[in-house]
């Protein structure tokens, strides 16, 4: 999780998208993660600190998935993070409050 969040404070569309389901990828452009983050505030700061995570399995729609959650601190807001990954561990869901 923290490596997704890394490349997402990056803006490295292209690693992201390497790590990600298909269906993610048109979501994780340099354009698409800016107008995201634009929603909570035009001016995040640097990244100052990982809460914890929280983790659970579970099986959707007949797809075995892990959940997790983190809140990250910046040096403007705080951001918790739900973060979806699939069997393989790609990136399946991605959601930002």
């Amino acid at each position: 999780m923290k490596e997704t969040i890394q490349l997402l404070d990056q803006a490295n569309s292209d690693a992201l998208c390497a790590d990600a389901i298909p269906q993610m990828q048109p979501y994780l452009s340099e354009k698409a993660m800016t107008e995201i983050k634009s929603t909570i505030s035009d001016d995040w700061g640097e990244r100052t600190s990982f809460g914890t995570i929280y983790m659970t399995e579970l099986t959707q729609m007949g797809k075995h998935l892990a959940v997790g959650e983190i809140t990250v601190t910046y040096e403007n807001v705080s951001v918790t993070y739900r973060l979806t990954y699939d069997k393989d561990m790609k990136l399946a869901g991605l959601y930002i409050r």
